[in-house]
């Protein structure tokens, strides 16, 4: 595939979005731009530490992880230092999952999870599963809802492609209506 899958990449149309912070699809609701953001990372690997600031340097989330072997837990705040969500993973050769758990409910009347995050406890808001192979790999991320009976059920929300090539490019797709209105292109060379 290699080249030319590149190429066909690079000539796909890209919808545009229509996630919003009233959809119940956002961790945080507001996170969400109608407009572009440029951001930059600053890794801190000694502190196992990531900050994101926005163009001008001001901080936008920072991410704290534990990371053991085939799993990590993840956690995220804001700029203010107040808590947007903690990721749990487990890696095996090919395949892989994680949870997003968050301080707010995802859906009325939903219990918490066992995990807490200090004394706060955390709902299940997503859920991931990844498979990959030599040269790709797919990830589906769904949402948790409330089924009729108030029991959390996962709705795919988004599936994500790496494209076989030189380049890593990936694309993310929207599972609702299985086309490209939520799309991602990220042409960065792994080292």
């Amino acid at each position: 595939m290699g080249n030319s899958a590149a190429k066909a990449f690079e000539a796909s149309t890209v919808g545009t979005g229509t996630l919003t912070g009233k959809m119940g699809k956002c961790i945080a609701p507001s996170t969400v731009t109608a407009a572009p953001v440029k951001i930059k990372t600053k890794a801190d690997i000694f502190n196992n530490k990531t900050t994101i600031m926005d163009e001008e340097g001001n901080l936008l989330y920072t991410f704290a992880g534990k990371i053991g072997f085939r799993t990590a837990k993840i956690t995220v705040t804001d700029a203010s230092g107040q808590l947007v969500c903690v990721g749990f993973g487990k890696a095996g050769m090919t395949t892989g999952k994680f949870r997003v758990l968050r301080p707010s409910p995802a859906f009325k009347g939903q219990p918490p999870a066992e995990e807490k995050y200090e004394e706060t406890a955390l709902y299940p808001f997503g859920v991931g599963a990844l498979k990959s192979g030599m040269t790709s790999a797919t990830c589906v991320y769904s949402i948790t809802k409330g089924d009729e009976d108030g029991q959390p059920i996962h709705v795919p929300l988004y599936e994500a492609t790496k494209i076989s090539a030189m380049a890593f490019l990936f694309t993310v797709e929207n599972m609702d209506v299985r086309r490209r209105l939520h799309c991602v292109k990220s042409k960065s060379k792994v080292p």
